[in-house]
């Protein structure tokens, strides 16, 4: 790795049927790749340093994964945790550390292409942003710096589908009075829809449903379930970039939404509907100018400064 850049783990929760060899045999120079497998298939190969076994949801394999290998924490500087049906552009993993070495965000996500299966409108990707501040982080593919995830994975086995486990990181980061980062510039593509996987097939035959185990969750520490999950500030994806906040993030944004209708115009509506009602940021510059974190990216975004490119 190069001395400027982090070093980053990317851990991907496996079955037979993963895609992440589509991306694997060519990131190795940016980051190395852990395969924890949940069924009976053989990833080993020159693209995976480490190999892993455990029957079971994502985040409870993942904390086997680490359990069994606790050197390995100290050993990078941020850890992906993703999905197996993720299709990983070359592109936005160098952008993505890129990113992470300028502003050292504590938890981050990379954004969902317009051409996406998606959940929660505010991850998909946004032309115009860089990247936006937010305090919400999918299970789908978070990105943890180390610190967060040694306050995060003592819970990854909360439940087995691992809903509700961004209510609570959204309470850690708030303990810290930081955000996380969705990062718009660097997008991949999430290739199945919501419920396809065999890990709702597996709850559902054990007459589970991953909803009940969410709002367990929640309850169990207290948080706030219907509190909507908010755009904070973002900075722009231009040549000399801009930081906005408020209504001149909700107009830039509108903008950047339009590309979204090219693939499917009900999923625009989902996102304007999302921006303007669910996700609507609320705090003013005052206000995320307390956040730890914010003044490196403010400096960043003065005239003379240019940020880092890959």
């Amino acid at each position: 790795m190069s001395g400027s850049f982090p070093s980053i783990l990317i851990v991907v929760r496996a079955g037979r049927h993963s895609l992440h060899r589509s991306w694997s045999h060519i990131c190795h120079k940016l980051a190395d790749v852990a395969v924890s497998t949940y069924d009976d298939s053989d990833w080993s190969g020159p693209d995976v340093k480490h190999l892993h076994h455990a029957p079971g949801g994502k985040f409870t394999g993942i904390k086997s994964f680490f359990d069994q290998n606790p050197n390995l924490i100290d050993a990078y500087d941020y850890f992906c945790v993703f999905d197996d049906d993720l299709i990983l552009p070359y592109s936005s993993i160098a952008t993505i550390r890129a990113l992470l070495a300028q502003f050292s965000f504590r938890l981050a996500t990379p954004s969902l292409s317009y051409e996406s299966f998606f959940s929660w409108p505010i991850t998909v990707q946004n032309q115009r942003m860089l990247f936006r501040a937010v305090d919400f982080v999918e299970i789908m593919a978070p990105i943890m710096s180390r610190d967060f995830l040694r306050v995060a994975l003592p819970h990854f086995d909360a439940n087995v589908s691992s809903w509700g486990l961004e209510w609570l990181w959204r309470q850690i980061l708030r303990n810290s009075q930081t955000f996380a980062a969705i990062l718009d510039a660097a997008p991949i593509v999430h290739t199945r829809p919501l419920g396809r996987s065999s890990l709702y097939k597996n709850l559902s035959s054990e007459g589970l449903r991953a909803e009940d185990e969410r709002d367990a969750l929640i309850a169990k520490f207290g948080l706030e379930r219907n509190e909507p999950f908010r755009n904070l500030f973002g900075v722009t994806n231009d040549e000399a970039p801009r930081l906005l906040v408020g209504d001149d993030l909700v107009h830039e944004m509108i903008g950047g939404y339009r590309a979204v209708s090219d693939y499917d115009f009900d999923n625009l509506s989902r996102c304007l509907i999302g921006l303007l009602q669910w996700n609507r940021p609320l705090a003013g510059i005052e206000q995320v100018r307390g956040l730890n974190g914010f003044a490196m990216i403010e400096e960043a975004c003065v005239p003379e400064r240019k940020l880092i490119r890959r």
